[in-house]
C-alpha cells in the first residue's frame, strides 16, 4: 500500500520546486499535465494558489499530483 499524498504533502513539493528552482509534473484534475517551475505560492481571494514559470497562476484545489521532473540523485559530492 503506497501513502496518499495530502494537501499538505503537495505544498511541500511545491515550496520544493519554488526554494530549490526544481522543475515538477504537475497534473490537474481536469487530466492536463504540465511540467514547470513554481515561482510561488500565494493566497488570492482566500484561496492557495500556485505560480509557476510558464503556466497560468492555478488554484491549489485544481492539483490532482505532482512529482519531480527528474529523480532524486543520491550523492556524497558536496559532503566534507
Amino acid at each position: 500500500m503506497g501513502h496518499r499524498l495530502d494537501l499538505g504533502d503537495v505544498i511541500d513539493m511545491l515550496e520544493e520546486s519554488a526554494i530549490r528552482r526544481i522543475p515538477m509534473i504537475i497534473e490537474l484534475k481536469n487530466g492536463q499535465m504540465f511540467e514547470d517551475r513554481v515561482t510561488d505560492i500565494a493566497k488570492w481571494n482566500g484561496e492557495d494558489h500556485v505560480a509557476f514559470v510558464h503556466h497560468e497562476f492555478t488554484p491549489l484545489r485544481r492539483i490532482a499530483k505532482c512529482y519531480r521532473a527528474w529523480p532524486v540523485e543520491y550523492t556524497y559530492a558536496g559532503k566534507h
